[in-house]
């Protein structure tokens, strides 16, 4: 309700950014390909072993879990698949760090987006993960380095030996605690991120509350919350903002 479109930014940087990567552009279809696969994973019966190292799912129950209801629950739908697209292309980074694979859908979305950007992607699940992995070598992208664990034990080791991420995606271990943990890691670091993008940040009162310090913190020039995607930015030329964005 307190959202606004492109009538209501003023910022040229913002402005610019909302008009080439969160609104909708013409002609912004789907990958084919990818949406091959995605389908695909829809209609699988296999079933995995459900381990889950972060906060745990409302949906993902059991001791093992079919691939097609993770395919549906945990999966970035098509239109905010698209939005990492497009985020993605706008920002050209030349390196992505992405928390929480899953089955690699958004990954290929943001391999798509940045052919020549390395993109590092850790899932915490080892089975989920060769999953992900059989997609990424069907679909051709080379650019893609899957890495495997909790978040924790591999950001420490993998930081150091790859080059700073221009672009952060997290989506897994919502809870507060892990996700002001995570944005220290990237915000203190000597060479930040352009921009950090956080996944469900309505997730839990937790998640809600961590975004909420975030967009607080000095070195945050400008926060946007998507409702169901929280971005910030950390852009020294900017007059510090937080916009609600219509999506």
């Amino acid at each position: 309700m307190k959202s606004v479109n492109a009538h209501g930014i003023h910022s040229p940087f913002l402005y610019d950014f909302y008009t080439r990567a969160i609104a909708p552009a013409r002609g912004d279809h789907s990958l084919q390909a990818v949406e091959t696969l995605r389908n695909e994973m829809l209609h699988s019966h296999a079933r995995v072993p459900n381990i889950d190292l972060g906060a745990g799912s409302r949906r993902n129950k059991g001791a093992d879990i079919e691939v097609r209801h993770i395919a549906s629950v945990s999966v970035k739908p098509v239109r905010e698949a698209r939005l990492l697209h497009r985020i993605a292309a706008w920002l050209k980074p030349r390196c992505i760090l992405e928390l929480g694979t899953s089955l690699g859908i958004s990954t290929l979305y943001l391999a798509d987006a940045c052919p020549h950007a390395e993109i590092h992607t850790i899932e915490g699940n080892p089975y989920i993960r060769n999953l992900a992995v059989q997609n990424f070598e069907k679909s051709g992208f080379v650019n893609i380095l899957s890495h495997e664990g909790n978040f924790d034990e591999v950001l420490p080791v993998l930081l150091p030996k790859i080059a700073p991420p221009d672009m952060v995606f997290i989506d897994g271990n919502h809870t507060y605690e892990a996700t002001l943990r995570y944005y220290g890691m990237f915000a203190g670091a000597p060479q930040r991120p352009a921009c950090i993008i956080f996944d469900d940040i309505y997730w839990s009162e937790g998640m809600q509350q961590a975004w909420t310090e975030i967009c607080a913190r000095p070195e945050v020039t400008l926060s946007l919350d998507l409702f169901h995607m929280g971005v910030v930015f950390f852009n020294p030329g900017l007059t510090k903002e937080h916009y609600y964005i219509r999506y």
